[in-house]
């Protein structure tokens, strides 16, 4: 038997027995797991069962593989997912897998989605149609071929090089590219600094902003300080005011049954009376019944003393409370009419400072509304006539900063148009690089077929030579001597032969001496060997002269072929050459607009520059945007505390709501900074992207001079090449010319 226990934690107990178990393994043994535990086998302890509380039976389940024991229409280890072969949320609703028998390799589909998995070539939820790249009907379905593939390559090619543009193209329209109108932008910049640096110096203003932003700040925490010692005044004072309601309650319900048990008691003596005198057995039964009723009014009577009692000690208990705190509720009045006291006269600080206020904002030196430039908390500041006051120069800058925007929307804009035919452009040349390339790759290629086919020839040339020059018979004197051959003829007939033969023999056969006639004979014949012997060498010459006469005849040919398709190939290229050409004259033309339409922007980027140095002038006032906010927000304030003042029994809500509107007022004017701020990193950001498009415009001209430069001297090449061929055709046509003569 194997036992899971705990070997670092030492020996068993030696008093009970008990071994160490590793978590959650009992038993003296170490042979079990606890209650609603499994995996003992895994060697580091039991695991819980973890059963689903809606979709199992209990919280057990099989110490061995862990399953649990479901309800119908759940499934899984836990009881958590579908019942087997169905999907879906076994808490909503699950649904049949439906898998085709013969396509899918499992009844089982995936529990979450529905898709059944399939064999090899089937596709379909159900695994009942031919996958893609498959033809036929399932489930026999076969391979579209290597036509299918290579055009899903060529697909997916096409796919990601259309991805990899979208996503350079995204990267553009985020990152910007590098390079346009760098010196007007530069001059932009600055003069944003500028306006910035006199934004920076309104030292005065800022002083009187960051004063009553303290001020602000003292007043609102003065008023939450006390807000809150109001709040805690009064709630004591409700829960006081709730118990002695609860008493007052509970005394009256006391009350009420107290009197509605002397009526009933009353009710019951006179009726007891009436039935005793009525009927004496009767009147017996209902007194007795009466009886027993006067009795539990007494036990209720008894126990509503108790209540009492409570009440009575409720009673006190409110009267102590109120004792103790109303020393605290009297200071917190004290120190409520304090701070109210001290509101008071900052608010009419404040509404002294009103009038120079509504001045520097709206235009008008009032206390009150203008008619024409309003004032603080009016809900109008500025016009058309109060150009002294800062909201007016406020949005005439605004007017001049928007304009200004759309102006340079549109630079970019004619920018990034400029930017896009720069970028056909280059690509216009690249092709055309491209086929000049492919023109010199061809021309070189025609011209190492040159040079092979005269290698050939010199070889050739070398062979004839060399044939010439040996000192053998010539082809004249070999074909005389064949000719002389062939023009012999036997007038004889073989009979004739034969007789002539048999004479011959008679003829030696008388002769005397033979040894001596054959002696004497001898160099005769042999020189007659000799001459037959040459006659065969002149033969086999004269057969190998004629194969190698074949050779070179065959050599010409393809000679003149090789020298036809020289001519194809030179022709070809000059046909590319004047392609490329033409296509250099587009690339010029094309790039003569590009710089119109660049000097045309620049005309207009120096009309932006004129209007920013009209905005240079006009940027001072857009500082006087803060104080007006501040003026509207101590013009609520001044409202705020007047209405305090006049209901002092809602101190707390008043200035409560006081310090809301503070808060908004200050969260506005923070606002309109970082507005203002916003638009100035904007307009950065446009002159750093406009001049990133200017340098990569410089750039591609640069690219541009630089292909010119090698499409040109490409070209030169191909000319001097092209004289070398002619060359080397030419001398090819004079050693033909020649060799032909030589055939001859």
């Amino acid at each position: 038997m194997i036992f899971f226990f705990d070997h670092a934690a030492g020996p068993c107990d030696h008093r009970t027995g008990q071994c160490p178990c590793l978590p959650h393994v009992v038993g003296n043994l170490c042979d079990t797991c606890e209650e609603n535990h499994w995996r003992i086998a895994s060697g580091q302890g039991c695991d819980p069962c973890e059963c689903d509380a809606v979709g199992s039976v209990s919280d057990k389940c099989n110490p061995f593989d862990g399953t649990c024991e479901c309800r119908p229409g759940f499934g899984g280890r836990r009881c958590n997912e579908c019942q087997a072969n169905y999907w879906g949320n076994p808490n909503i609703q699950c649904q049949p897998c439906d898998c085709d028998d013969i396509g899918s390799s499992s009844p089982q589909c995936d529990r979450e989605t529905g898709h059944c998995v399939c064999h090899k070539g089937i596709g379909g939820e159900k695994c009942d149609q031919c996958d893609r790249s498959y033809i036929g009907t399932a489930p026999n379905c076969s391979p579209c071929g290597e036509c299918f593939d290579n055009w899903d390559l060529i697909l997916d090619g096409l796919k990601n090089t259309t991805n990899a543009v979208i996503q350079e193209a995204s990267r553009i329209q985020k990152v910007g590219t590098t390079g346009v109108y760098s010196q007007q932008f530069d001059a932009m910049l600055e003069s944003l600094d500028q306006v910035r640096s006199l934004i920076d110096k309104t030292t005065v203003r800022s002083q009187d902003l960051d004063e009553l932003e303290g001020l602000a700040e003292n007043l609102k925490t003065n008023v939450s300080s006390s807000g809150n010692e109001l709040e805690d005044v009064k709630n004591q004072l409700e829960n006081v005011s709730q118990r002695v309601n609860l008493g007052d309650v509970a005394l009256k319900k006391l009350k009420n049954r107290t009197n509605n048990l002397h009526q009933g008691a009353a009710l019951l003596k006179e009726e007891a009376m009436r039935l005793q005198e009525a009927n004496v057995q009767g009147a017996l039964n209902v007194t007795q019944q009466m009886a027993e009723q006067s009795r539990q009014a007494e036990k209720m009577a008894n126990e509503t003393t108790s209540v009492l009692s409570d009440a009575e000690r409720y009673r006190k208990n409110t009267e102590s409370l109120l004792a103790k705190n109303r020393a605290t509720v009297e200071d917190a009045q004290g120190r409520s009419q304090e701070s109210v006291t001290r509101l008071n006269d900052k608010l009419i600080n404040l509404e002294n400072d009103i009038p120079g206020l509504n001045l520097g904002m709206c235009g008008d030196n009032v206390t009150e509304c203008s008619n024409v430039c309003g004032g603080a908390g009016c809900g109008s500041c500025g016009g058309i006539s109060c150009d002294a006051g800062a909201v007016s120069k406020a949005n005439q800058a605004l007017d001049v900063a928007k304009k200004q925007a759309d102006k340079i929307k549109s630079h970019k804009d004619s920018a990034e148009q400029l930017l896009r035919t720069m970028m056909d452009i280059k690509q216009d040349a690249v092709t055309a690089r491209s086929n000049a390339q492919d023109a010199f790759n061809y021309a070189y290629d025609a011209r190492n077929k040159s040079d092979k086919l005269l290698k050939n020839l010199t070889d050739i040339n070398e062979k004839i030579w060399m044939i010439l020059n040996d000192d053998q018979p010539t082809p004249v004197m070999v074909r005389d001597l064949a000719e002389e051959v062939l023009n012999k003829q036997m007038n004889l007939k073989p009979e004739a032969i034969e007789s002539l033969a048999a004479d011959i023999d008679k003829i030696v056969g008388s002769l005397t001496d033979s040894d001596k006639i054959l002696s004497d004979t001898a160099s005769d014949l042999r020189r007659a060997q000799n001459l037959e012997d040459q006659a065969n060498r002149a033969k086999e010459l004269a057969i190998e002269k004629q194969t190698q006469a074949g050779k070179v005849v065959s050599l010409l040919g393809e000679t003149q072929k090789a020298q036809l398709e020289a001519a194809s190939a030179i022709e070809k290229a000059e046909i590319d050459i004047g392609l490329s050409k033409k296509d250099l004259e587009a690339v010029a033309e094309v790039t003569a607009e590009a710089r119109q339409k660049a000097g045309n922007t620049t005309a207009a980027v120096e009309a932006l520059e004129a209007r920013l140095k009209h905005l240079q002038t006009q940027s001072v006032k857009n500082d006087f945007v803060l104080n007006q906010e501040v003026r509207k927000e101590l013009r609520k304030l001044a409202e705020d505390a007047r209405l305090v003042k006049e209901k002092t029994e809602k101190l707390g809500m008043e200035y409560k709501n006081a310090g809301d509107s503070l808060t908004y007022r200050v969260t506005k004017s923070k606002g309109d900074i970082q507005r203002a701020k916003k638009l100035l990193q904007r307009a950065s950001e446009l002159t750093a992207d406009t001049t990133t498009k200017f340098k990569d415009l410089d750039g591609m001209e640069s690219v541009y001079r630089d292909n010119d430069r090698l499409l040109g001297d490409l070209m030169a090449e191909v000319d001097s090449l092209n004289t070398v061929m002619v060359q080397q055709l030419a001398e090819i046509e004079q050693k033909a010319q020649s060799y032909r003569q030589c055939s001859t």
